[in-house]
């Protein structure tokens, strides 16, 4: 029978609380809302259940409008450039459209966390009042620390960067341009009948000195410099590897061959071994993460379309190699964190802001690094890391917040910040 009762408390980080009815307080948690999100004082509907803890609240439901309630979602699809995308949440049947004016600082990382209210009409429900959660809110929080917020004040300083960015600003900001609508030419696109670039065609680094546009207003240091293409979308692996037997190894012992060819994006190549083509996948490197050139040892195995490089590691010496890795923590206040890798299981890898781009650790994100200093005795510090992945996408997204300013850290106690920039290419 269903109960009736009121949300006592509710943190929708952590995805549970409790629910007060008839004098006894039920635990309730995330999985068992049906996409609500309550609120403390929301009244809900539920049914009882029991664990060795004590009584839950289970298929609970928050009594009122959809407009007045709160959900949990998850942001399925974003687009940066166009600024709109859509939610997934249990609590509708279709996605739910959302603006880039309604997320944390128009930032929409896809995969990420959210809680949300809606708006009803015509075409469906519609996202209002975005906020992140989990790593999701946490590459917020080190966004904000790039551009110069926290303990040190915001800088008032304006960069003076100039980059290869040529869209109309108020076409970002508004989508619609005033000098256009008051029957006045303007030189931007794509008010002058220009396409506006594809941020997707760029690569990160490039990205950010790109977007960051003129830096006019920065908080501390302008950024410039153009944007060029990057790889296509990354494809699907091939199938020989799709089809790859579970059987033995056709040799046991220990081969020699040269890389002929190896994607990082995509994970997967070829190792070429006494005249034959070997294909090799990102899953059988141990870690490593080879270039055209290297001579690689592995073992041969087979699949029905043909014979496998499995095992593989790089013939060299380790601070000469690069290697594939996962961040698995970063605090961009004190600038540093760590990486894990399956080339070193006895130590993570120490990393410094000043080794990723752009300051940016996105926790749990895809990430190609050399190892530096491998025979210290702190242990390994990575440098010159490539993010890969969605992690990549996300530093686009971020890159938004920012567009047509420079940033940086503010100097002294919430005053003036000084911003320079250098002239794009």
């Amino acid at each position: 029978m269903a109960l009736t009762g009121t949300v006592k408390a509710f943190n929708p980080h952590k995805g549970w609380g409790f629910v007060e009815c008839n004098g006894t307080d039920m635990f309730m948690h995330k999985k068992d809302l049906n996409g609500f999100c309550p609120s403390k004082g929301d009244q809900v509907q539920f049914t009882a259940g029991q664990t060795e803890k004590g009584p839950v609240a289970e298929n609970v439901k928050v009594v009122g409008p959809a407009e007045e309630a709160s959900y949990f979602g998850q942001i399925k699809s974003y687009n940066p450039v166009k600024g709109f995308g859509f939610i997934s949440s249990d609590a509708f049947e279709q996605d739910v459209f959302v603006l880039r004016s309604e997320l944390p600082g128009g930032f929409g990382p896809e995969g990420g966390q959210c809680k949300f209210s809606v708006s009803m009409d015509e075409k469906g429900p519609a996202a209002k009042r975005v906020m992140l959660l989990g790593s999701a809110g946490t590459q917020v929080q080190q966004m904000k620390w790039m551009m110069g917020y926290g303990g040190w004040g915001k800088g008032m300083g304006k960069g003076f960067g100039k980059s290869g960015d040529k869209t109309c600003w108020d076409v970002k900001k508004t989508g619609a341009c005033p000098r256009l609508a008051k029957g006045e030419p303007c030189k931007f696109s794509p008010c002058n009948g220009e396409p506006v670039p594809d941020a997707a065609d760029c690569t990160q680094v490039q990205q950010m000195k790109w977007m960051m546009g003129y830096g006019y207003g920065g908080w501390g240091k302008g950024w410039g410099k153009g944007w060029g293409k990057n790889d296509k979308k990354a494809d699907p692996v091939p199938e020989a590897e799709k089809n790859r037997s579970a059987g033995p190894s056709l040799e046991t012992m220990a081969k020699t061959g040269t890389v002929k060819s190896f994607n990082p994006h995509k994970g997967w190549g070829f190792v070429e071994c006494d005249g034959q083509d070997l294909f090799v996948h990102k899953k059988d490197l141990n870690g490593f993460c080879p270039s055209k050139g290297d001579t690689v040892q592995f073992t041969i195995g087979a699949s029905e379309k043909g014979a496998l490089a499995e095992n593989a590691s790089v013939v060299t010496a380790a601070e000469e190699a690069s290697y594939y890795g996962q961040i698995k923590s970063f605090n961009p206040v004190k600038g540093f964190g760590f990486i894990a890798c399956e080339a070193f299981p006895e130590q993570d890898v120490f990393l410094l802001r000043s080794e990723l781009p752009g300051g940016w650790g996105p926790e749990d994100s895809g990430a190609l690094q050399p190892p530096k200093d491998p025979l210290s005795e702190k242990g390994r510090a990575a440098r010159k890391v490539t993010l890969l992945g969605a992690a990549g996408n996300q530093v686009q997204q971020m890159l938004w917040m920012t567009s047509g300013f420079g940033w940086g850290k503010g100097w002294g106690k919430g005053g003036g910040g000084k911003g320079y920039g250098e002239k794009g290419s």
